[in-house]
C-alpha cells in the first residue's frame, strides 16, 4: 500500500560550526567525515521516506534509523552553518503530542503503549538543542512574528516540489521581532491574543538557545500549494504586522480588519488539521 506524508512546514536554525556545542561539533565533525552532511535537497528526499516510513511501519522504521546522525550544511560567506535533523527526537515528540491530544482508542491504534513509552523514553534522555520545528497541514501564524515581508522569498519549483514560500531571517532581528509583538499585545484580555502572547514568548525562549549570528529560515514546504491558484499573494507576515501596528496605535478596527484578512487565508487549512 502507497502512503502519502502530510505536507509539513518547519522552522530551522542554522548555527556556525564554531558556535555549536562542544557535543554537537564533535557530531557534526563525524557527520561530515561520514558522508552524512547533507544539502536541501537531500534533506527533503530523506524526511519524506522517514515520515512516509512512520506511516507505513511505525514511528521506530529502519529508515528513521538510517537517518540518525545526519545534519544539513549550508554555507553563508565563509562561515559553515549546520543545523543537525535529530530526526529521532523529532518522530519521538510527534508521537507524545499525538498520543497526548488524540482520543485514547486512536492513539492506541496509531501508536500503542508500548511504542508511546518508548517514544517518552527518548525525549527523557535526550537533553540537547532541537534545531527543526515542524507542522503539518498550516504555518503557525507565531512562527511569522519572526519575520519580515522583505525577507519572504517564493519559488516555483523548490527541488521540482512544486510553489514554495520561505523566509530567511538572522536570528536577532527575530528575537527582537518577537519581544515588540509581545510587548504590544501584554495585558490585552481576550483569550485568542494571551494564547497567541503565550506561542510568542515560547517561541522567543527557544531562539534564545542559539548563538546571536545563527539563521532562521521558516519554510512553508508543500503547503504552499495548498493555498491555491494565488499562492504567491499570500501575505499573512505583512498582515500580521499590519495587525500589531493598529493594536499599538489603538485602532482596533484596522486590528480586526488585518486578523480577519490572516483567518481567511489559513481557515480552511487550519479545519483540515482538525480533521485529520
Amino acid at each position: 500500500m502507497a502512503y502519502a506524508s502530510p505536507p509539513v512546514a518547519q522552522l530551522r536554525v542554522y548555527e556556525s560550526i564554531d558556535a555549536l556545542t562542544p557535543v554537537e561539533r564533535i557530531q557534526a565533525d563525524a557527520a561530515i567525515e561520514r558522508g552524512r552532511a547533507l544539502g536541501r535537497g537531500e534533506v527533503v528526499a530523506i524526511e519524506e521516506a522517514v515520515a512516509k516510513a512512520q506511516l507505513a511501519t511505525g514511528p521506530m522504521s529502519s529508515a528513521l534509523e538510517r537517518a540518525v546522525g545526519m545534519v544539513e550544511i549550508r554555507r553563508v560567506g565563509q562561515r559553515v552553518h549546520v543545523c543537525p535533523l535529530l530526526l529521532e527526537r523529532r518522530v519521538a515528540s510527534a508521537v507524545v503530542v499525538s498520543s497526548r491530544e488524540l482520543p485514547a482508542a486512536v492513539s492506541d491504534e496509531l501508536f500503542g503503549p508500548s511504542v508511546t513509552r518508548a517514544a517518552e523514553r527518548i525525549l527523557q534522555h535526550v537533553d540537547r538543542r532541537v534545531f527543526v520545528r515542524d507542522q503539518a497541514w498550516f504555518v503557525p501564524i507565531h512562527w511569522l512574528a519572526a519575520g519580515a515581508p522583505e525577507e519572504r522569498h517564493v519559488s516555483d519549483h523548490p527541488e521540482g516540489a512544486g510553489p514554495g514560500i520561505r523566509f530567511l531571517t538572522q536570528i536577532s532581528p527575530a528575537r527582537r521581532r518577537l519581544a515588540r509583538v509581545s510587548h504590544v499585545l501584554e495585558g490585552l484580555g481576550d483569550p485568542r491574543i494571551r494564547e497567541f502572547r503565550d506561542e510568542i514568548g515560547r517561541l522567543g525562549i527557544w531562539m534564545r538557545a542559539f548563538d546571536d549570528h545563527a539563521i532562521v529560515e521558516l519554510d512553508y514546504g508543500r503547503i504552499a500549494g495548498l493555498l491555491g491558484e494565488d499562492w504567491r499573494d499570500e501575505r499573512t507576515c505583512e498582515q500580521l504586522q499590519a495587525a500589531v501596528a493598529a493594536v499599538e496605535d489603538g485602532d482596533a478596527a484596522a486590528a480586526a480588519a488585518a486578523y480577519e484578512a490572516v483567518r481567511a487565508t489559513w481557515s480552511d487549512l487550519w479545519t483540515r488539521t482538525r480533521e485529520n
